[in-house]
């Protein structure tokens, strides 16, 4: 595992609550991504448990660990729809078919998502992600963890 991407993440989450004007002009820069690269997905996805969560309930770690097992990319290649679908899938409790429990992975795990209606429109994992759609795909992802969706 990238063992200075797992510091970078820990450092942002530390430091968000203290450096907001830094921390959206991030938020800027990760949507006018027009290929979302893998530590941005991370970041908002990190950054977005870290404020839902209690931190005994946030297991930052055990996440990461999860999800690296399944993608393998490095922090600045571009991710596809479907591995971003598996990271929310994994750092959060969000529906999961009977495919995804027996085949976990990028691609169920945007059937399954795409069925609960978190992510709109086209589907197709392998597709190119913009930040633009991450952060819409988060924020409805958040809307249904709430029951508001």
């Amino acid at each position: 595992m990238d063992k200075h991407l797992v510091l970078l993440l820990l450092l942002a989450v530390g430091l968000a609550p203290k450096l907001p004007a830094q921390s959206n002009q991030l938020l800027d820069r990760i949507m006018a991504e027009d290929e979302l690269r893998f530590g941005s997905a991370l970041y908002l996805v990190v950054s977005a448990g870290s404020a839902i969560y209690r931190t005994d309930e946030f297991d930052i770690a055990a996440a990461l660990r999860r999800v690296r097992h399944r993608i393998t990319i490095q922090t600045y290649d571009p991710i596809t729809l479907g591995q971003y679908a598996f990271v929310l899938q994994e750092f959060f409790d969000l529906p999961e078919g009977m495919w995804y429990r027996l085949l976990a992975g990028p691609r169920y795990a945007a059937r399954d998502l795409a069925h609960a209606e978190i992510i709109q429109g086209r589907a197709y994992p392998a597709m190119p992600l913009s930040g633009r759609r991450a952060v819409h795909i988060l924020g409805r992802a958040l809307m249904h963890m709430e029951g508001n969706l």
